[in-house]
């Protein structure tokens, strides 16, 4: 079985839940029964997205786990990464025929340093539920370390396979789910057995993870397998021989098919207009002084990820102004936006020139551009920010790559302007060898970048109010996360949202948000509209 713990969902099928009952008698836990969704109900009418998933479970591209084996025996590897890439499923249901788009999830398995295997998941969240999940697995053919060919292995709606829950949203202890129900392929079933325990790996230490254990029906000699799951991460540990050794973000690049704005409201990279940041240099920067500033300009930048695709990306610009020792002024001007599926922070492209003491350029100016000779998107925070994970950034034309790593989350830290709450710690190695530099950067919420650079914040003014309302996409539709008290939203009046067609309403309070879904088309008409609107921050 791998290692993603699929708890299949019954569906359609008589099948696949004759198979099922057969699974409860042969199965006995603490649990008083399999827990049966409506699932014909939810495929024929429910939303699914291949962004987001379950804590446990992260559908975002790019997010790699890499775990190894913690005993004496052959080395061995397994790398579990969402792809930044998409199926399309065409599921045939009684009433209706159903076009899914499920997010690749791909796990290798190395042993001695050599790829043994390979195989993908197809995977989706439930809007309405918020489990996560799978509708069907492909295997490579391996000649070596190359991939001849692929066959499907199962695929949800063929040939009595359902579709089942690789992830599901509530997690009670003895809770037992039925596994794959692909007839004669594979029958599994699977049990929570433990919430809210710690694990250490070599990745660190982990809080409120979960562990399920699994057990294959149809090869019954086989034993059960028990895996650990930590928040914000994923699996850390397959059956106490596979641990966690590091994880990773942003691998896949910039979400090909993820909805993008200038309007980003991430917590330590804020694109609001108005705030400004004022540093003075330390160390080898002495003397030297910096403004960075949100503008109100909303640029659109056309990104070319490869031929045909050419994306439209509205963008924020943030000035970063530094005068120098000498006098002159090097002045920056780069081009950012949130991914609304992630909340990661990306910059299309920058622009750098140097002026003089009395402001007239020295020198010809230079820049880059996603898209253009060779550059992609560069990841400049992620929107999971869970300690201990890194991110490789590409060189922007070059083949040199920046590392870093989510250092530490919620210490106070104080610098010229005072001391902040909360803070963000980033660690960033560039270069290699002997010439590898490691610098350390210090975010606070709502403020941005406080330390780094070898400048440290003096003043700052704020900029406008947060909204009370964030604004996230998930495929076709849109989350919207008010706050109980919310007057207006930055994209529409309160009363526009009746405009909205909402598939899930706000009726409770969920981490003291309301949570409303609504689809995706009429919401971007607003967005679109508010882009044009000087007005609209």
């Amino acid at each position: 079985m791998s290692s993603i713990s699929s708890h299949w969902l019954l569906s359609h099928s008589p099948l696949a839940l004759g198979l099922c009952l057969v699974a409860l008698a042969l199965f006995p836990t603490r649990a008083s029964g399999l827990e049966i969704s409506a699932s014909r109900e939810l495929l024929e009418t429910g939303h699914f997205s291949p962004f987001g998933g379950h804590p446990f479970l992260i559908l975002d591209p790019g997010h790699r786990l890499i775990l190894r084996n913690s005993d004496d025996t052959v080395a061995q590897e397994l790398t579990i990464t969402p792809l930044n890439e998409t199926l399309e499923l065409r599921i045939a249901l009684p009433n209706t025929n159903r076009t899914l788009v499920t997010r690749v999830i791909e796990e290798r398995d190395f042993v001695g340093g050599e790829l043994v295997d390979v195989t993908r998941y197809w995977c989706a969240q439930s809007l309405e539920t918020a489990d996560v999940w799978v509708f069907g697995e492909a295997a490579a053919r391996l000649d070596g370390d190359h991939i001849v060919d692929w066959y499907t292995v199962w695929e949800a709606g063929k040939d009595g396979a359902s579709p089942g829950i690789a992830m599901p949203h509530v997690l009670n202890p003895g809770a037992r789910h039925a596994l794959t129900v692909a007839p004669g392929r594979a029958v599994d079933v699977a049990e929570v057995l433990e919430t809210a325990i710690g694990a250490s790996t070599g990745a660190g230490a982990f809080t409120g993870c979960v562990g399920i254990q699994e057990i294959d029906l149809l090869r019954p000699e086989n034993p059960s397998v028990d895996r650990l799951y930590a928040p914000g991460v994923g699996l850390v540990r397959d059956d106490q021989s596979m641990e966690l050794a590091e994880f990773r973000l942003g691998t896949e690049g910039a979400p090909l098919t993820g909805h993008f704005t200038g309007l980003g409201d991430h917590a330590y990279f804020p694109l609001r207009p108005g705030l400004r940041l004022i540093y003075a240099g330390t160390g080898r920067r002495s003397g030297s002084t910096r403004t960075l500033e949100v503008l109100g300009e909303l640029p659109v930048r056309d990104w070319r990820p490869g031929l045909p695709m050419v994306r439209m990306i509205p963008t924020r610009i943030v000035e970063e102004r530094t005068r120098l020792a000498d006098s002159s002024i090097e002045v920056c001007r780069g081009y950012f936006a949130e991914c609304l599926e992630t909340g990661d922070i990306y910059c299309f492209g920058g622009r750098k020139e140097r002026l003089d003491p009395v402001g007239r350029q020295a020198g010809e100016p230079s820049g880059w551009f996603a898209g253009t000779d060779g550059a992609v998107p560069r990841l400049v925070l992620p929107g999971n920010l869970t300690e201990g994970s890194r991110a490789t950034l590409p060189g922007i034309q070059d083949a040199s790559v920046t590392e870093i790593q989510i250092r530490e989350i919620g210490a106070a830290k104080t610098v010229l302007a005072g001391t902040f709450q909360n803070c963000l710690l980033v660690v960033t190695d560039s270069g290699t060898g002997l010439a590898s530099i490691r610098t350390e950067r210090v975010y606070a919420p709502e403020t941005g970048l406080i330390r780094g650079d070898d400048f440290e914040l003096v003043s700052f003014t704020p900029s406008r109010p947060r909204s009370s309302i964030s604004l996230r996409s998930v495929g076709d539709v849109l989350l919207l996360r008010e706050t109980p008290n919310r007057e207006t939203f930055g994209l529409q009046v309160s009363s526009d949202l009746v405009s909205w067609t909402t598939i899930q309403p706000a009726a409770t309070l969920l981490g003291g948000f309301r949570q409303t879904w609504v689809l995706l088309e009429p919401a971007m008409r607003y967005y679109r509209q508010s882009l044009a609107t000087p007005t609209v921050p």
